[in-house]
């Protein structure tokens, strides 16, 4: 617990530590703190201790270098400020320490008035609507929102989620759904909780973070790349799954994103070319495709659903295909049961470790992936590599195709990677 004599130019250098929050005490007024989040928010409080000496946090606003410098006395009932300054947050916790058993009472009363009113479905709901409404990540929070955490906390009332919940949810759907569903759930809970104590002075969100050893971002579920063998077994299981089965060939011809070749529309389609549309506040993706014939061929056999647009529809009307966890399960009950775990990503994964093998430049690759040039060739490089990307697209379905079906009297000419046993 750091502390400093806060000035403007020593509030401009409160930087976000990685990882945690870091609560700076003021050595001109004692009791008034500034929390800085790991996310970079800064939270003006007041330190007070309860009757039982237990440290309590009263919050006064946000700071701003230009919020409001005057503070209301509790007596007027006039709004408190949002945004404080430096000189409006000292004056705001001279007044808390001289009115605090008002300021309290008027807390327990906000407390109230949130446990009557406010349950979890209807903050989160209105989370999605005014805070995510830009996200690019909208779609999905609201997705796990909706299967993962409502359905448990329907008219759950906010102030009585305690920790312990959260840390019962997670285990919850980590049983159900796996470690990664499970931590990205407890973050957007939290993100929501977090939301609430922005406007409620005496709420603090209690689910704490949850980071399982199978979300580190080093775990082996990230480098998981599919030998020839695996791939043949996915190919022949998703020849028995309609609609879902060519997707997976899809991504795996193509190592594009699930959610690009989701979206992908009839409209977009010319020839062998596919325009995928980039999406606002998107930094890239891989532009124009020339598809392999092999792609074309899948692409082809997917039925035009009137009223549809999307190439992989989906059961509701205009949809693209949907239901991702139940569709897979299936798909993985058709693979023998010692088939290792594997993630539709690792279709894309094990697409651009192919072309790599297959002699594929790096740039090329890249641009496959729809991964941004960097740096000021950026800014010069203009090209949109169609002729190039559709070559390696070629050679990684011919390679595909001849592990899949070899030719008669023909040997597979499979690709040894570096770290594989000799035969």
């Amino acid at each position: 617990m750091p502390k400093i004599k806060m000035t403007i130019p020593e509030m401009r250098k409160l930087k976000p530590t990685p990882g945690k929050q870091v609560d700076y005490f003021d050595t001109v007024l004692p009791g008034l703190v500034c929390r800085v989040s790991y996310g970079g928010s800064r939270t003006w409080l007041a330190v007070h201790y309860d009757d039982q000496k237990v440290t309590r946090w009263f919050r006064l606003g946000r700071y701003e270098e230009k919020g409001a410098d005057e503070i209301p006395l509790p007596e007027t009932g006039q709004e408190w400020p949002r945004d404080l300054s430096l000189e409006g947050a000292r004056k705001a916790a001279r007044l808390f320490y001289q009115h605090k058993d008002t300021y309290l009472r008027g807390a327990k009363s906000d407390k109230a008035r949130v446990s009557a009113q406010w349950t979890f479905d209807a903050v989160a709901e209105q989370y999605l609507l005014r805070r995510a409404a830009k996200l690019r990540s909208k779609k999905e929070m609201e997705r796990i929102l909706r299967k993962y955490v409502i359905p448990v906390w329907k008219g759950r009332k906010v102030v009585s989620i305690m920790r312990g919940d959260g840390k019962e949810l997670h285990e919850k759907i980590v049983e159900e759904n796996g470690a990664r569903q499970a931590d990205a759930a407890i973050a957007i809970v939290r993100a929501v909780l977090k939301w609430v104590e922005e406007f409620e002075n005496y709420y603090t969100c209690p689910v704490k973070a949850q980071r399982t050893e199978h979300s580190s971002r080093d775990e082996d579920g990230r480098e998981r790349v599919l030998d020839p063998n695996e791939i043949r077994m996915i190919w022949a299981a998703a020849g028995d799954m309609g609609t879902f089965g060519a997707l997976v060939k899809i991504l795996l011809l193509t190592a594009q994103r699930r959610e690009k070749v989701t979206r992908m529309r009839w409209t977009e389609l010319d020839g062998d070319l596919w325009h995928i549309p980039k999406e606002p506040r998107e930094k890239a993706n891989a532009g124009t495709l020339r598809l392999p014939s092999q792609a074309i061929e899948i692409i082809a056999q997917q039925p035009r659903i009137a009223g549809n647009t999307f190439v992989f529809a989906g059961r509701l009307d205009g949809k693209p295909i949907n239901g991702f966890s139940k569709a897979k399960k299936d798909f993985d009950d058709l693979l023998p049961d010692d088939f290792a775990h594997w993630t539709l990503h690792d279709l894309r994964r094990t697409a651009r470790s192919m072309m790599t093998d297959l002699g594929i430049s790096e740039r090329i690759a890249e641009q496959v992936l729809g991964h941004k040039i960097k740096g000021v060739e950026r800014v010069y490089n203009r090209s949109l590599y169609i002729q190039q990307k559709g070559d390696a697209l070629s050679a990684l379905a011919n390679y595909i195709s001849q592990l899949i079906d070899p030719a008669p009297n023909v040997v597979t000419l499979g690709i040894r990677r570096k770290d594989a046993p000799a035969p």
